[in-house]
């Protein structure tokens, strides 16, 4: 029997991979109608995940890490400013 956590947890999953093909999808596609409509539903699997996140996380089916410190994420911001700013060779 699968239990109601197993269910949260492999719902979310799903979701997370609905979110990237639509990421992929909006790269390949060239009409930009159509575009819109990934982004749109794209933005919608968005908000179904953090949902369905808080719901595993008030049921005690998901425990998040902790949030990194602002030090941390000014670390990893310097960081991948300076990639972007080096020039391709």
């Amino acid at each position: 029997m699968v239990s109601d956590r197993d269910m949260v947890l492999d719902v979310l999953h799903l979701t997370k991979h609905e979110i990237e093909d639509y990421t992929k999808a909006m790269q390949e596609v060239s009409n930009q109608s159509l575009r819109q409509l990934f982004s749109d539903l794209r933005g919608r699997a968005e908000q179904t995940q953090q949902q369905l996140a808080q719901f595993a996380i008030s049921k005690g089916y998901y425990i998040p890490p902790s949030p990194a410190s602002p030090q941390e994420i000014q670390r990893i911001r310097s960081h991948y400013e300076q990639m972007v700013m080096q020039p391709v060779r």
